[in-house]
């Protein structure tokens, strides 16, 4: 078994690490913490969080990782896809996740998001011994009540939403695993910009269903799961809803249902841990050291902006833009209240 350095860049725990620690267990992978771009090892894998765009990463970093060998870059948190990805050119190869069309070179792999750590469990409970026929916990925004008032009524049900600003706090990570459990639909909405969230391979993980949003003219899913998956996807809540009161009748269909996912899940893991595996070593090789510079190295700036916001827009339908023009709305006249302000007044002066 091959040795593998893999440096992570940051400090703490990322809730990709049991994800990644799957993917790449065909190496005897070997653990460094390097917070603060501060290790550098020859030939090693680097992990690098994008959440708030690689403008952090140091060049004196990618200056050594360059003369360190045949070094690769996993690329994580990239929701947003900020960039700049110029930040790639420095490696011989990118892992990365949360698939963004406009990001494309022999020398990079894209994975599914895959799950959050301790979200396995040790046995799967059949869907027609489940407590709830659908379930949902989340922060609370427009997207999600419509969901709610969509789904009234389709019981056994659990649905709590959470609203932050009002200081409620989600539930434990515990309680939410076990609600993944005890469901047999997962209603798996869009995150903050994407359309792919972490929600749906935790209900993968633990024989939950999911259900995915999909969106007209952009074969997101396809793109990151293949052509053959068989994940339930919808275009609104409604037909979701139909279908969930449909199948729910059926305790064998739905029986069913979840063994044809859960075993095709437990495939698709096994077939992306061996892409990784044949990505990693033809990257070690040096096999795409030069793709990777030519699609690169000149990927930010002003050039990103238009296919970033393309991108983002294909995830949203019209109830998510509307939503993503109010927060921007007030977020703006916020701004422009705080600049506004008398100057040394203090509120309820």
């Amino acid at each position: 078994m091959q040795k593998l350095d893999v440096v992570y860049c940051y400090e703490g725990r990322a809730w990709e690490e049991q994800w990644w620690n799957e993917l790449l267990s065909d190496f005897a992978v070997q653990l460094h913490r390097g917070p603060g771009f501060s290790l550098v090892i020859p030939d090693a894998l680097y992990v690098v969080d994008g959440s708030y765009g690689l403008n952090h990463v140091p060049r004196s970093f990618l200056d050594q990782v360059e003369r360190a060998g045949q070094c690769g870059v996993l690329h994580i948190g990239d929701e947003f896809a900020r960039g700049p990805y110029s930040v790639y050119a420095a490696f011989a190869y990118v892992l990365r996740q949360e698939y963004k069309s406009f990001l494309k070179s022999p020398g990079l792999l894209n994975t599914p998001l895959g799950y959050t750590n301790d979200a396995s469990p040790t046995s799967i409970r059949p869907a027609s011994e489940r407590k709830y026929l659908w379930a949902f916990t989340g922060a609370d925004n427009a997207t999600r009540r419509k969901l709610a008032a969509i789904w009234a009524g389709l019981e056994p049900s659990y649905l709590h939403l959470v609203d932050l600003r009002a200081g409620e706090k989600h539930q434990s990570r515990q309680q939410f695993l076990d609600l993944m459990r005890d469901a047999v639909f997962a209603p798996c909405p869009m995150g903050n910009v994407h359309i792919e969230v972490g929600r749906t391979y935790e209900a993968l993980e633990n024989g939950a269903i999911p259900l995915v949003t999909m969106r007209r003219g952009f074969a997101y899913w396809e793109a990151v799961l293949g052509d053959d998956h068989p994940l339930p996807g919808f275009y609104n809540w409604a037909d979701a809803r139909a279908f969930v009161a449909d199948i729910g009748q059926r305790p064998a269909d739905m029986d069913a249902l979840q063994h044809k996912i859960h075993s095709w899940w437990t495939a698709k893991k096994a077939e992306v841990r061996k892409s990784v595996k044949a990505h990693v070593e033809a990257g070690r090789r040096g096999e795409f050291r030069d793709a990777v510079r030519r699609d690169f190295s000149r990927k930010g700036g002003l050039t990103l902006q238009v296919p970033r916001l393309y991108e983002a827009v294909r995830h949203h339908d019209v109830d998510a833009l509307v939503g993503r023009g109010r927060i921007f709305y007030g977020r703006l006249t916020g701004k422009i209240a705080w600049a506004n302000r008398t100057p040394g007044k203090l509120s309820g002066s």
